[in-house]
């Protein structure tokens, strides 16, 4: 079965999946999916996992949850323009 990140995206995933550990820090599968989402919009969906994909595995989530936070913060200074 896909994660929940995976699904919103509408890609298969299965044991070896990039998304999966990263989204273990968000409680709700609904707010996995909306983050998923956020940063698939900013960077694209190949552009999120080919990046994930560089990243030894001990650190994706350290990475995931920077792409996150770096997100959030260019949305919010856009919006202030």
């Amino acid at each position: 079965m896909s994660c929940n990140g995976c699904r919103v995206l509408r890609k298969g995933c299965g044991e070896g999946c990039v998304l999966r550990p990263c989204l273990q820090w968000i409680e709700s599968p609904e707010s996995q999916g909306y983050a998923t989402l956020f940063v698939a919009k900013f960077f694209g969906r190949a552009g999120l996992m080919e990046f994930i994909s560089g990243v030894p595995e001990t650190e994706r989530t350290g990475i995931y949850i920077y792409v996150y936070m770096y997100v959030c913060m260019y949305v919010c200074t856009n919006l202030q323009s």
